[in-house]
């Protein structure tokens, strides 16, 4: 990265596409506050100070950064909802939305970042609807999993609740009327704020949808390597979140889920290959089904069921690396940063206590 010193827009966004570059998976460089905060400084520079305006501008670098992956979706066969042909092809304003993002990252000026921004808020409301159902769909499981329920869920059950006996009608009057406008005022600042998070939603999903999209591709042309990275990746943030709270378990996944190994006996074709990815993979699953919530802990048995049959099913390790290889990854990636946020409201209930 650039030294921490430099300064000025054009050395700003080099320091942004080399954080992008650098994170694995990249979509993960939007949610670090050191790179968001260059982005900030970036944004001021360019005489730009909106709200929001900093993760804008990190996801056009990212466009810029990874080509255009997320603007662009299989092109699915005719008269078949399901199979596609192994062609892409770009998003409404895709096209567009890239070059405006590339320019920007060549040439950081603010005429430059409004045409990208603009571009960029054209795509959003375009692609919005196609996540609006899986986000939908998560808020609902979050519900069903009796995780905490949200303010605005909170408020109308305490609206239910019988009113206050020995009290005035004319002081209840008043208090429920000031009680209504305080609720309707919360009830504004809640829908903003969840437009605002289903936006970011909206474009995390396309991101990481694309980026393992990206992966898949290159696994097909036997870049095994990326997948070995992103292994040792996961490997990381597992023992990140074991070392404090389960050193017994850290340990035992230092020695037992060695990436190098596995890595060294593929590449050179060793017949003891296929046994060591099926018992690390199962490893693995087993562990981090040992380490979840309680709440969680039904869906990894039934996740761990299912890992097991695409093993059995594989024709060839080499089949399986290319496609169930990649769908375990990206679940154990999901499954960590589940296990992180969990951790962080915890440690923060604590620390209010």
């Amino acid at each position: 990265m650039a030294s921490a010193g430099a300064s000025g827009p054009r050395a700003r966004i080099r320091r942004l596409v080399e954080a992008v570059a650098a994170a694995h998976p990249p979509e993960r460089a939007l949610l670090n506050p050191e790179v968001r905060g260059i982005a900030a400084l970036l944004a001021r520079e360019l005489g730009s100070t909106e709200e929001g305006i900093d993760r804008h501008l990190l996801t056009m670098v990212y466009i810029a950064s990874t080509r255009g992956v997320a603007l662009r979706r299989p092109v699915v066969a005719a008269g078949d909802g399901e199979r596609t042909t192994g062609e892409y092809e770009y998003d409404t304003h895709g096209e567009a939305l890239l070059q405006a993002c590339t320019a920007f990252t060549d040439s950081p000026t603010r005429a430059h970042l409004d045409t990208a921004r603009a571009l960029l808020a054209q795509w959003m409301d375009e692609s919005r609807e196609d996540t609006r159902a899986f986000v939908r769909d998560s808020l609902l499981l979050t519900t069903l999993k009796g995780e905490a329920a949200p303010p605005l869920l909170r408020m109308q059950a305490e609206r239910m609740l019988p009113a206050r006996q020995g009290e005035g009608e004319e002081e209840e009057e008043g208090q429920e009327e000031q009680q209504e406008q305080q609720e309707q005022q919360q009830q504004g600042q809640e829908q903003q704020q969840r437009r605002e998070e289903q936006t970011v939603d909206a474009v995390t999903a396309c991101m990481r949808r694309a980026f393992w999209d990206t992966v898949r591709d290159r696994a097909r042309q036997k870049e095994y390597p990326c997948l070995f990275d992103l292994a040792r990746e996961m490997r990381g943030m597992l023992l990140q979140l074991l070392r404090p709270f389960s050193p017994v378990y850290a340990s035992d996944v230092e020695a037992r889920f060695d990436v190098d190994l596995l890595q060294q006996q593929q590449e050179a074709g060793l017949h003891d290959f296929p046994h060591t990815l099926r018992s690390m993979i199962l490893y693995v699953t087993h562990t981090l089904g040992e380490v979840v919530a309680a709440a969680d802990a039904e869906d990894m048995r039934a996740w761990r069921r299912s890992v097991e049959a695409e093993l059995d099913a594989a024709a060839t390790p080499d089949a399986y690396i290319e496609g169930k290889f990649i769908d375990w990854l990206a679940r154990c990636f999901a499954v960590l940063e589940r296990m992180a946020e969990q951790l962080h409201v915890v440690m923060q209930q604590q620390s209010g206590k």
